[in-house]
């Protein structure tokens, strides 16, 4: 008896200490839900801080460049600053007013439409940066209702400094609050609250709650991250603003003295914990009833069971295989992990005493057979004494392969091994499958390479054809038997010698023949003639293995076009050269007779001709000088392109040849009623070297084609410096006028020869079309460029860039000239055409 009330006091013991750790796990458990709870709403609260932070910051920034871009517009011209060109490049909605205050806190400027800042002074912002007008960060107002709208806004300001470090005046806009309230209202989450609050514990936002609580100040024993250092802060807290209970972050805005609160109620985030809780204490009171109920008796038994079960799973726990083993009553008497791994098994499912069919149920439950019932040949397998041993294989939904091996013993019960031969079997589809690939990939090769129009040779490291393509074949003047896969490739080179195909003494066949036989190469390519006529293009290229790839091209019909291609270029040479040649002997035969009429009638107004012939001989003399311009033209597109123009590089003043021209233009624009406009960058030089004339002579085309063509408004003749370098200078000279402009379909050849905007212009202004074409000639011959912008019946601005050299100090240096050739396109004569002589 002794031994058993031992046994029976051990047993009551061991329930005793079981059921104290049950209850020691149950409170650990439910002490873990409640602080994982508590660190879950901590994670979820910052970040969602961390988020917001970011965005809010991001919107700040995007607020501060306004500020920043309203202040350098202010800095840079105070005068000319209008807030229509500050907030309307790109305007945000949510800027309700945008104001530039002066230094002493006055506003000085102010968009259209919007109301008036009443009292600046006492906006908090803007007395901080009057009350400190060194600082330079950007101050964040107080939330306040907008006088007009009644809406909340917030305010922010920067100071602005000249070059002094002096204040100079104060950006400053006032935002909508909602602006930054819509980036809390896209978070989700439920019994959640979010709030802006200035490091002065002033509330900015909060969502969800009414715009009343906005301005409210948190109590100063509320921490708050005020330090960049510590940016974060989490706490539970009960908000001083509605009383709720909540898991709160705190976190400071990066670069502005803004703090972003998260808060989730205590009372949501803690929901899960308390359910946790009340199912653990249920479970702990049920299974402590359990332990008092069955533990004393089966105590015993559990222990012989334990101590048996140990010696079998150590033997089956180191078995690559799954082992089962079924007793004659069909329940499980023995199983091991690598079988409840192999058929993924639930714990608690195949343990000894579980009837098989339960097993096979779970199975077919979980479409174990392809959502069908178990086959008959598994089920069979259960089969009676005196069964055959069976193999069979399935493959489970997982994708793994099992090998099930049944074998029966003579008391009814059976053993079933099961291993994994996935590896095995997807080995051998793999090999299978990339044979197919293979074979499938070589006849696509083999069809691909028949339908291209090149001929294709691939040659083996061994000297031997590996593929060739009928193209080839063809190409080679062969047939398919003489080239064919396997053959060498020198007996195919001597069939071609034997047939005359190709010329073995040929430099570049020889050079062909001598790597291709000797060994890998660098990549040859000549073309050669076949015996029927046609041009054949041969590339060899050689690749790293010893291989080497030889393709045919056909290029008969490519040599052809080239051939009338360069002759129908001749043939416009030519016409163009007998074109030149012909104006400038025909200009040149009508300029003598026009001299002779333009001298004489300036002989007889210069002696006092009769009152009624001094009409006649004015209009004479100024028909004979604009036919003579027209006549200059041509001479000098004629001389420009045949090459006949030199370049004179001498020193001289920009600022002063381009006054010069505005003085001989304005006079002609004024008359015309039309305003004359200099514009000169203060950054011009004051002497360079160029081809003065030459520049001065298109720059005159060109205001005399403003004059022309303006009947109204004005003409503007500007200069800027585009770049500088040790060797000189780059100018950008423009010629606008608010004439009738050029159509857009007449822009792209405006600069060509004899060609015009609109034929109805030429019959109204005349000319014929030359001095553009001259003006791009003499442009690009100092090595500049010509553009032109215009609308019709808007104007035209025609753009000029041309480089200019540096002139070293001292005296006037020498011209330098310098022969201009037709491509250069340069001018040819050394002075401008009179004013009154109208270009084209």
């Amino acid at each position: 008896m002794a031994p058993t009330r031992w046994m029976d006091r051990a047993g009551l013991a061991c329930v005793l200490v079981l059921a104290a750790l049950v209850w020691l796990l149950v409170g650990g458990t439910i002490r873990e839900e409640f602080r994982a709870a508590e660190e879950r709403a901590e994670r979820i609260t910052a970040t969602l801080a961390r988020t917001l932070e970011s965005e809010i910051a991001g919107r700040l920034r995007q607020l501060d460049s306004v500020l920043r871009f309203g202040g350098a517009l202010y800095l840079r011209g105070p005068g000319n600053f209008s807030v229509v060109d500050w907030t309307g490049i790109d305007p945000d909605p949510d800027i309700l007013h945008a104001d530039i205050l002066g230094p002493d806190g006055a506003a000085r400027a102010g968009a259209p439409g919007m109301p008036p800042l009443s009292h600046p002074r006492e906006h908090p912002g803007i007395a901080a940066i009057l009350a400190d007008p060194a600082a330079a960060g950007l101050v964040v107002g107080t939330p306040r209702a907008a006088p007009a709208s009644g809406r909340q806004v917030i305010d922010l300001a920067r100071p602005l400094h000249d070059h002094d470090g002096a204040l100079a005046g104060i950006a400053f806009l006032s935002v909508d609050s909602r602006s930054f309230s819509r980036l809390y209202r896209r978070l989700d989450l439920p019994h959640g609250v979010v709030g802006l609050l200035g490091t002065d514990g002033i509330l900015r936002a909060w969502v969800p709650g009414p715009e009343t609580l906005l301005g409210a100040r948190l109590p100063d024993t509320v921490p708050l991250p005020r330090e960049e250092a510590a940016p974060e802060a989490s706490l539970r807290m009960v908000s001083p603003f509605d009383g709720a209970d909540r898991f709160v972050t705190t976190r400071r805005v990066a670069g502005f003295p803004l703090v972003v609160m998260v808060g989730w109620e205590a009372e949501a985030a803690l929901a899960g914990a308390r359910v946790a809780r009340a199912r653990l204490l249920s479970l702990g009171a049920l299974l402590t009833a359990m332990m008092a109920g069955i533990s004393l008796m089966v105590l015993h038994l559990r222990r012989q069971e334990r101590r048996a079960r140990r010696q079998v799973e150590a033997a089956l726990a180191h078995l690559e295989q799954g082992v089962l083993m079924v007793d004659p009553a069909g329940r499980v008497a023995v199983v091991n992990g690598r079988a409840q791994e192999l058929l993924g098994l639930p714990p608690g499912l195949a343990v000894p005493g579980r009837r098989v069919e339960e097993v096979i149920e779970w199975q077919v439950a979980n479409g174990e057979f392809g959502g069908g019932p178990a086959p008959r040949i598994h089920v069979a397998s259960l089969g009676g004494p005196g069964s055959d041993p069976i193999v069979t294989q399935r493959t489970r939904p997982n994708g793994r392969i099992l090998e099930v091996r049944t074998a029966h013993a003579g008391d009814g019960s059976h053993v079933r091994t099961f291993t994994d031969v996935t590896e095995q079997r997807r080995g051998a589809e793999a090999i299978a499958a990339a044979r197919d690939r293979a074979l499938a990939a070589e006849a696509a090769l083999a069809a691909a390479l028949e339908n291209v129009p090149h001929g294709v040779l691939l040659v083996g490291a061994d000297h031997r054809v590996q593929v060739v393509n009928r193209a080839a074949t063809d190409l080679m003047g062969l047939t398919s038997e003489e080239a064919r896969p396997g053959m060498p490739v020198e007996a195919l080179i001597r069939r071609q010698i034997e047939l005359g195909e190709i010329d073995p003494t040929s430099v570049p066949v020889r050079r062909t023949l001598e790597s291709t036989t000797g060994g890998p190469g660098e990549g040859l390519s000549y073309e050669r003639p076949t015996r029927d006529g046609r041009m054949v293009e041969v590339r060899t290229t050689f690749l790293p293995d010893g291989r080497f790839i030889r393709t045919f091209t056909d290029v008969t019909a490519r040599h052809a076009a080239l051939r009338s291609q360069e002759a129908a270029r001749l043939a416009a040479e030519a016409a163009v050269r007998s074109r030149t040649e012909f104006l400038a002997v025909v200009s040149h035969e009508l300029r003598t007779p026009l001299n002779a009429v333009i001298g004489l009638t300036d002989l007889l107004l210069a002696h006092g001709p009769r009152p009624d012939q001094v009409a006649d001989l004015r209009m004479v003399n100024e028909a004979g000088r604009q036919l003579l311009g027209l006549v200059d033209d041509i001479l000098d597109v004629a001389r420009l392109e045949r090459g006949r123009v030199t370049l004179r590089e001498e020193g001289f003043d920009p600022r002063a040849m381009l006054g010069s021209l505005a003085g001989l233009v304005g006079p002609r624009a004024q008359a015309k009623g039309l305003a004359f406009t200099l514009q000169l960058d203060p950054s011009l030089p004051a002497a360079a070297r160029g081809d003065q004339e030459r520049l001065r002579q298109a720059l005159l085309k060109l205001l005399d084609n403003a004059v022309k063509f303006t009947e109204a408004g004005s003409i503007t003749l500007s200069a800027r410096m585009l770049a500088a370098d040790r060797s000189g200078w780059r100018l950008g000279i423009s010629v606008a006028d608010t004439g009738i402009g050029i159509p857009p379909e007449a822009q792209a050849r405006l600069f060509e020869s004899f060609a015009q905007a609109d034929s109805s212009a030429a019959r109204r202004f005349g000319g014929l079309g030359l001095g553009l074409a001259a003006c791009r000639l003499l442009v690009e011959g100092m090595g500049g460029s010509i553009a032109v912008e215009s609308r019709a019946g808007v104007g035209t601005r025609f753009e000029v860039e041309v480089p200019l050299h540096r002139t070293a100090a001292g005296p006037a240096p020498s011209p330098v000239l310098r022969p201009v050739l037709a491509a250069e396109g340069a001018a040819d004569r050394a002075a401008p055409r009179p004013a009154a002589q109208p270009p084209t």
